[in-house]
């Protein structure tokens, strides 16, 4: 329902609002017709409840109830048929269906024609309806209302844009004002076309490296003159003459693969492939091409020297972690799971656990079939437990075989008939003991590996900038470009502990890393000691890494319902069994760990975990994320869609409509601060009680400027904050928060920092054509975030939080204004700077509906 409008305050500004959540941004800058307002804040000439037939007195008025109406009265006059205006005050009973019954009642109110038989008969009696009839009408009321509403307004406002005969009535009908098509929800399952702009005519790699083919069965093509012959031009870089004036200015650009290792391994593919090809005499070159490959002898000599050996060999890229096929296929192929992950199964068959989780849920049938359910602590059903084993079975003599094992660092099971209640968890100083289940998976974590937790190499984390893993754009081109920035502490996006087991190639093209990198580490998830601990594994044995994340945060439900992330919260039990499993098998790698306060909302439990982390389970360090898993749903439905339109959030804030609510910064909430001071509190004080070496606690998110930064760090006694969001939406915030300074960045550095972004790019997915696309999809997706950047000259106010929106506003530049943009068509304009137009079947589906639409250019 629409508010009253209210008078603006002359002295106060357009952004001090009750609700909170508008940008300051400098009244000269916003663009008011772009909202369909003006500055002055005049009376709107469209009054929506008008158009609906509605007067204050009605709106004053609550709601009746279906079921406290009375009949409607007789009258002898024909009854018309209702409008528009009127089915929205008036209870309808719906129709039951013709082809079977329905929710709604099959009694509707008395209609006024039937009423109109003569005024000498009694009133009908008020029908009785049921609660369930009663909330089936109201619901069909409100729809109608709010249909109704809707329509209104669309009539309203085409009625007042051919009044003003601007031309943009049937955009203004269908989309709201300025002829716009806003989109609403997210783009699921979107998909890009990598192969976008390539020929028919498929090259061999070893030709187009200007090699003979070895291969004796190769399906691709080896004829170089009819590829030379129809190869694509030379992309060219078009980049704006000056800020003001966005005319391309093209000219040719080296080849930054080139550049970088002093030859190009896509050789004649390459789209920047003319500054290291050279023309010779005909008959002459490679094949008789005409033609040959350029190569920087000194450059190659330098890298090779620098390749390494072992875990930390680069590629020929000059990248580490690189997984060759044959690793992968060495991982997910046969063979015994002993000979692949010794450790593992080692450490699960000494707390009773199988290696295939499927062999225990099956009831002893060799995990064929789907298993038995589990309940949410990972305990069989009581239903459907198998069956006790009898004295003399094999299962019985397995766990005698066991006790041996099990009896270096933990007390061994006496007997077949030994109660669950006589073991202790003395690996992890548990006090408790289990009570009804006889399983010593649940009794006790026996001591294995080589080296201990406390033997572990130290992580010094404190004083330096963490920037969180971050899905789809924390990638390798990104990375570089915030160590660049001054980030000292990078991570990988989050890998599925299963798809690495899986041998999925996508998976483990994750833990690539830039020699730049100094300080990084892979964050994978798990539900079960199952997945996670042969995934640790896996990963300490083909990576260069200083540190292994387990996320125990993500609230995604795809990952929650499956028992990860934040839902391994909930389950100490089976949290501390993989942490400590991974623990050992990853050897002197430190394994760290990613929680939140709590799971429920309102019901912080982390603080209650934080005593097990160092002292019983092994854990080198500690990021705590102040929401829990709903929180955080319900943050990321009112931030999603960029409060889905500006102009509502104009219109609200201008009109006075109470009913915004923008989500509130976390960190400055004071009972989410105290649940990390908390928590940081109870890790501090074990770290005395039992005289261990402290170890690092990170709070997670919302940083987006140095003096909330600082601040937070110094209040809640963490030695730093994991910056996510903050990252996306300027990259250079570890500029700011190492100088502690507000950086009014320029529109012309932030292009040059979008070029580095292109380049490293495409030496990490290559400078074909393929590699391309790919690296203007992942452009765009960073550009998705970094539109949203206020410049520090335009505010009248620091600092800012990042959940406010700006309105539509323009630059100091054309450039600015540019990319301020928050279309996705100008986000592709931009790349096409740098990589040139995008060929005509690839295209860009941007994660938000909101950005796909059309709008007309800003400024």
């Amino acid at each position: 329902m629409a508010a009253a409008v209210t008078e603006a305050q002359p002295d106060k500004p357009y952004w001090d609002t009750e609700t909170g959540g508008i940008a300051p941004i400098k009244s000269d800058y916003v663009l008011w017709h772009k909202m369909g307002k003006n500055r002055t804040l005049a009376p709107p000439t469209i009054d929506d409840d008008a158009a609906e037939g509605r007067g204050k007195a009605q709106l004053d008025q609550p709601l009746l109830r279906t079921g406290d109406m009375a009949p409607a009265a007789a009258s002898s006059t024909p009854t018309l048929a209702p409008t528009s205006a009127e089915t929205t005050t008036e209870p309808v009973a719906p129709t039951p269906a013709a082809d079977g019954p329905t929710d709604a009642p099959a009694t509707a109110l008395p209609a006024a024609t039937d009423a109109a038989a003569g005024d000498d008969q009694p009133a009908e009696k008020k029908v009785r309806l049921s609660g369930a009839q009663k909330k089936a009408l109201a619901k069909q009321k409100q729809k109608e209302q709010w249909e109704a509403k809707i329509a209104a307004k669309k009539e309203a406002k085409k009625a007042a844009r051919e009044e003003q005969g601007d031309g943009a009535a049937t955009g203004a009908a269908e989309g709201g004002e300025g002829g716009r098509q806003r989109g609403k929800g997210q783009n699921k399952n979107r998909k890009f076309d990598n192969h976008a702009g390539t020929s028919e005519f498929r090259l061999c790699t070893h030709v187009a490296q200007g090699k003979p083919c070895i291969r004796p069965n190769c399906k691709f093509e080896h004829d170089i003159a009819t590829f030379l012959a129809s190869r694509p031009a030379d992309i060219k870089r078009g980049l704006p003459t000056s800020s003001d004036d966005l005319t391309p200015v093209e000219s040719s650009e080296p080849c930054p693969v080139f550049l970088s290792l002093g030859e190009c391994p896509y050789g004649f593919k390459c789209r920047f492939g003319e500054s290291h090809m050279r023309k010779v005499e005909e008959g002459q070159g490679f094949m008789q091409s005409g033609w040959e490959l350029v190569v920087d002898e000194e450059k190659v000599a330098k890298r090779k020297a620098e390749i390494g050996e072992g875990k930390a060999k680069r590629s020929d890229r000059g990248e580490m972690n690189l997984i060759t096929m044959n690793e992968i296929k060495a991982i997910r192929g046969g063979g015994r799971s002993q000979e692949k992950f010794p450790l593992s199964v080692k450490y699960l068959s000494s707390i009773g656990e199988p290696f295939d989780s499927r062999d225990k849920d099956d009831g002893g049938r060799g995990g064929k079939g789907k298993g038995k359910k589990r309940g949410r602590n990972g305990d069989v059903k009581a239903e459907e437990k198998p069956s006790e084993p009898t004295p003399g079975s094999a299962e019985t003599a397995s766990e005698q075989s066991e006790a041996p094992l099990a009896s270096t660092s933990a007390m061994a099971v006496e007997g077949e008939n030994t109660s669950s209640e006589a073991m202790k968890d003395t690996a992890s100083g548990a006090s408790a003991t289990t009570t009804s289940d006889a399983d010593p998976s649940r009794t006790f974590v026996p001591d294995l590996a080589p080296i201990r937790a406390s033997e572990k190499k130290r992580l010094d984390f404190a004083g330096k900038l963490w920037m969180a893993p971050l899905t789809t754009v924390g990638n390798l081109p990104f990375r570089r470009l915030a160590v660049e920035n001054g980030c000292d502490i990078t991570t990988s996006e989050m890998g599925l502990a299963q798809e690495f087991l899986s041998g999925n190639a996508n998976e483990w093209s994750l833990v690539r890393r830039h020699p730049s990198e100094r300080i990084f580490g892979v964050q994978i998830c798990g539900s079960k000691p199952q997945v996670l601990v042969p995934a640790a594994e896996a990963i300490a044995q083909n990576c260069e890494i200083d540190f292994l994340d387990v996320n125990c945060g993500c609230p995604i439900d795809l990952v929650f319902n499956k028992g990860a992330g934040s839902a391994l919260l909930a389950h100490a039990t089976k949290l501390g069994k993989s942490l400590v499993g991974m623990s050992q098998v990853l050897g002197e790698v430190p394994l760290t760990v990613k929680i939140r306060t709590g799971v429920a909302n309102n019901q912080p439990t982390a603080h209650k975990l934080m005593p097990r982390f160092q002292k019983e389970w092994g854990v080198s360090a500690v990021t705590v994320r102040n929401l829990a898993p709903c929180q955080a749903t319900e943050m990321v439905e009112l931030t999603s869609g960029y409060l889905e339109d500006a102009r509502s959030v104009a219109s609200a804030a201008l009109q006075g409509v109470r009913g915004l609510q923008v989500c509130a910064q976390p960190w400055t909430t004071i009972r989410l601060r105290a649940d990390i001071g908390e928590c940081v509190k109870v890790l501090r004080d074990t770290v005395k009680d039992d005289d261990l070496a402290p170890i690092p606690i990170f709070g997670n998110g919302d940083a987006y400027d140095w003096r909330s930064y600082w601040d937070n760090v110094e209040q809640s006694g963490v030695d730093g904050i994991m910056i996510a969001r903050g990252a996306l939406i300027k990259p250079w915030i570890f500029t700011e928060l190492n100088e502690r300074r507000d950086w009014d960045i320029s529109s012309r550095e932030r292009l040059d920092m979008i070029g580095k972004l292109c380049n490293y790019g495409l030496e990490h997915w290559g400078s074909d054509q393929m590699g391309t696309n790919l690296t203007r999809r992942f452009v765009c997706e960073s550009l998705s975030f970094t539109h949203r950047y206020v410049p520090v000259g335009l505010l009248e106010r620091l600092p800012t939080h990042m959940n406010e929106r700006a309105f539509p506003y323009k630059g100091r530049d054309e450039l600015e204004t540019l990319l301020a943009s928050d279309q996705a068509k100008d986000w592709v304009d931009i790349t096409s700077m740098f990589l040139g137009p995008p060929p005509d079947d690839w295209s860009f589906i941007p994660k938000h509906k909101a950005a796909s639409t059309e709008t007309e250019a800003q400024g």
